[in-house]
């Protein structure tokens, strides 16, 4: 019997978290504004997906079907509600924010999680 394996969620994790500093470290040897808006950007999307994929692998196995649905479709409205309560909050208590650094890391993070994700899920078992 073969099972499908979890996704290596607490690497991907990491991974998104150190990106988002290291961008966050280089902008600030340019502007600190930048700086703090790209690593608040950068959260905005890597902690309300990590809710999502906290919920939605919690369950594994056939039997488990119910519980997994309604655990993904409970981590999806946390993670709109996160995202939208976190874009809120920094837009209303981060002065000054750069809306292009905010949104353009957030938009940015979107992408590197989706290709950091489909390449940690090809990597060979014995890699990790």
């Amino acid at each position: 019997m073969t099972t499908i394996r979890k996704p290596p969620l607490f690497k991907l994790f990491l991974f998104n978290h150190l990106a988002v500093i290291v961008l966050a470290v280089l902008a600030f040897l340019v502007n600190a504004d930048w700086s703090l808006s790209i690593l608040c950007g950068g959260l905005i999307q890597s902690l309300p997906q990590a809710w999502f994929n906290y919920q939605a692998y919690r369950f594994t196995g056939a039997s488990q079907l119910h519980n997994i649905l309604r655990a993904m479709y409970w981590g999806q409205s946390g993670k709109i509600m996160l995202t939208a309560a976190l874009f809120v909050a920094v837009l209303v208590t981060v002065k000054p924010v750069e809306p292009l650094a905010l949104f353009g890391a957030f938009c940015a993070m979107i992408l590197a999680h989706s290709v950091l994700a489909a390449q940690l899920m090809r990597a060979p078992s014995a890699v990790r």
